[in-house]
């Protein structure tokens, strides 16, 4: 599995996906995008590095929706709908 998005309420949105940083690494980039309470656009992101490939599609497979609004607000702790 190489990706995955999450539409966690109408101004919240998790993507999530696989790719390789400059040194040929597996990574996961973990990007959430939200309407602040003022109506602004705003974005934040995470990169996790992997030891290897299978690590990185697993944990992939095994994030869901819960696990996106967990991490949601845990790292967008200024967020507000």
């Amino acid at each position: 599995m190489n990706n995955k998005s999450f539409k966690l309420s109408s101004q919240i949105d998790i993507l999530l996906f696989r790719d390789l940083n400059d040194m040929a690494e597996p990574i996961v980039k973990i990007y959430a995008y939200w309407i602040d309470k003022e109506g602004y656009p705003r974005h934040n992101e995470e990169i996790i590095a992997f030891e290897n490939l299978t690590s990185v599609q697993s944990f992939i497979r095994d994030f869901s929706e819960a696990s996106a609004l967990q991490w949601f607000e845990n790292n967008v702790p200024e967020h507000e709908e």
